[in-house]
């Protein structure tokens, strides 16, 4: 990864981009719900259509809270990495968000991890 390309924090959601050259991880923090998934589906666009960054990796550990809107942009995500021939991943350990992903049954169309390691582990390296 080249390092941070992006960090914003509006109050209710955190976001940075660190970025490779066809990979990238995205780090949230705060509450990921209706108020605060257009600014993850502005970067999950700006990376994966706009960088031709194919390969992401978002990580929910320091989200406190994901409602259906949240659930759905990464859905949509995961969709569009792959339909670009790229990977998609999420890291969350054991906690509210994990339990919303299980409760959905998403932890079975999501490829999730628990540790941000684990899951860049994963990613093409060059």
């Amino acid at each position: 990864m080249t390092g941070v390309t992006e960090h914003a924090d509006d109050g209710l959601l955190e976001l940075s981009v660190e970025a490779g050259e066809a990979s990238c991880v995205l780090r949230l923090s705060g509450e990921l719900d209706v108020y605060t998934t257009a600014r993850l589906r502005a970067a999950l666009t700006q990376q994966l259509v706009d960088e031709g960054r194919v390969h992401v990796v978002v990580d929910l550990t320091g989200v406190t809270f994901l409602d259906s809107s949240g659930l759905g942009t990464l859905v949509r995500a995961q969709r569009q990495a792959r339909g670009l021939r790229g990977s998609f991943a999420v890291v969350c350990g054991e906690g509210p968000v994990l339990r919303v992903m299980s409760l959905t049954g998403l932890t079975h169309v999501l490829r999730v991890h628990d540790t941000l390691e684990a899951a860049t582990a994963e990613l093409p390296r060059r």
